[in-house]
């Protein structure tokens, strides 16, 4: 396992490394359009999505949840040759100025990364939704979904729900 994290840490210092002060042009999302959950229930605003991926001057870099051997959920970044041009755009046309990533609890890899920009900022968590049929909403963190925010309000919302603070 630790050469599983010293791989998946490697990945993301590359990527914070290599996108530092880069120009982002837009991001696009991967939106999962027909989730297992009511989404009108949901008490916070987000994207719901299998990825991110940001077009910047430097290349298209996409951000999604992969699995570690353990079977919990970390963030993977790869360069793309071409965005994905089938999801929701975000236009952003902003500088990076820093990019963060936090672990809970005893992890020691990262499901929350802040990428923030001059006048704004996205919220990822690697976690999932699951919906009972009595419409109970479940949450978990490191799981196998893009949650996105654009607002810290909401953001925190859900960290609320998962016991994050």
């Amino acid at each position: 396992m630790a050469a599983e994290i010293a791989n998946y840490k490697a990945n993301l210092t590359a990527f914070v490394e290599r996108l530092q002060k880069s120009f982002v042009y837009k991001i696009v999302f991967s939106v999962d359009r027909q989730p297992t959950f009511d989404l009108d229930i949901v008490p916070f605003n987000f994207r719901y999505s299998f990825s991110a991926t940001l077009v910047t001057d430097r290349g298209n870099f996409k951000i999604s949840p992969a699995m570690t051997s353990e079977g919990f959920e970390t963030f993977w970044t790869k360069q793309l040759e071409q965005p994905e041009d089938n999801g929701e755009v975000e236009n952003i046309n902003s500088i990076i100025k820093a990019i963060h990533s936090e672990t809970m609890k005893s992890f020691k890899l990262p499901f929350k990364m802040t990428i923030q920009f001059d006048q704004s900022e996205l919220i990822l968590y690697c976690a999932e939704i699951y919906g009972d049929k009595d419409d109970t909403l479940r949450y978990n963190a490191y799981d196998e979904m893009l949650l996105a925010f654009d607002n810290k309000q909401e953001a925190a919302k859900f960290e609320q729900l998962i016991n994050y603070a």
